[in-house]
């Protein structure tokens, strides 16, 4: 086949292979390819132009109705995508879970799903960071402290109200002191992230667990995802791609930012009472105004990456499909 494919122009350097067609769903034998060339490929005339008007093949009534919607539309995507996947119907399986059975509770979140899920690590994931945090903040009061003693036996050395002998044991103090609270800080950050482990290994398995039994107890009726083969398949996928990749860290990063946030704003209170309306206005600007539409953001982003992937799957099985509608089509009329 290589040789057929480099060799020269001369008809005679081609095997003579044979040539089929497709005749009702059956190879028919038509001729071999020495003879076609030396009998018909000569003999064949262009095809002259013509100025009739030639009609459009009949058109599937789907293709027609995805003509004329307005579903391709960047309001028409948006609207269905929502619909799909952004449906609270598809953790039914959740809410069964943790107790929620009322379908019309208004209380219920996803991110109460999330906690519910990853269970106690995550408790002792705030626990340790907010404690460790706070020793941080510690560790910083009492170095203040050791300069104001440093700077008070300066200016009094004179006096000498404090020795040099107090003033050393007092550094001697704060350092130990300083060591001992730096190897709990250590020890903590390795059991908090530990406990975030295990939680993100339950949030990934229970989560999983909670989709995938929402695709089978439920009815196309209720799970609107199950009337396309292409929404389940972009459905897991989106669920693996989201929980195991990108939902896990995100929680950590804010999790953590929120916690040491708090820890450092309440050491800032704590130590500068005066700056406590200026904190309390400065907190209410980044949430209002970055935070918010941050989140608001990153959802319209998740919406836009699940409506792409529907999309490109729903192309490729079209593709597939009218591949082998055409196929059979082609049979059919030969």
């Amino acid at each position: 086949m290589l040789d057929a494919c480099v060799a020269s122009e001369d008809p005679e350097s081609f095997p003579d292979a044979a040539l089929y067609t497709v005749r009702n769903e059956t190879l028919v034998h038509e001729n071999m390819l020495s003879s076609f060339i030396k009998n018909e490929v000569g003999n064949l005339e262009p095809p002259t132009l013509s100025d009739e008007r030639v009609g459009l093949h009949a058109m599937p009534s789907k293709l027609r109705r995805m003509c004329s919607s307005d579903d391709y539309a960047r309001g028409g995507r948006k609207e269905i995508i929502k619909a799909k996947y952004a449906d609270s119907q598809t953790l039914q399986a959740a809410r069964n879970i943790i107790g929620c059975r009322n379908q019309e509770n208004k209380n219920f979140r996803t991110i109460h799903v999330f906690f519910r899920a990853a269970g106690w690590p995550i408790m002792f994931f705030f626990i340790l960071t907010f404690t460790f945090a706070s020793l941080g903040n510690v560790q910083f009061v009492i170095m203040s402290k050791l300069s104001d003693a440093v700077v008070k036996y300066k200016k009094e050395v004179n006096e000498a109200t404090i020795s040099f002998s107090e003033l050393e044991m007092y550094c001697t103090k704060a350092l130990r002191w300083i060591l001992v609270i730096s190897t709990l800080v250590m020890i903590g950050a390795f059991f908090r992230i530990v406990a975030m482990t295990q939680a993100s290994f339950n949030v990934s398995r229970r989560i999983h667990e909670y989709c995938i039994d929402s695709v089978f107890t439920n009815n196309s009726a209720v799970l609107k995802i199950k009337k396309v083969l292409t929404s389940v398949h972009t459905f897991l996928y989106m669920d693996t791609l989201t929980i195991d990749i990108m939902l896990n860290y995100c929680m950590h990063d804010v999790c953590l930012l929120l916690i040491e946030a708090g820890a450092h704003l309440l050491m800032l209170l704590f130590m500068m009472p005066w700056s406590t309306p200026i904190a309390v206005i400065l907190c209410f600007i980044i949430l209002r105004y970055f935070l918010y539409y941050f989140v608001k953001s990153c959802r319209s982003l998740q919406y836009t990456r699940v409506e792409a992937f529907d999309k490109i799957n729903d192309t490729i099985e079209s593709a597939i499909s009218g591949a082998l509608d055409h196929v059979f089509t082609f049979g059919t009329h030969s």
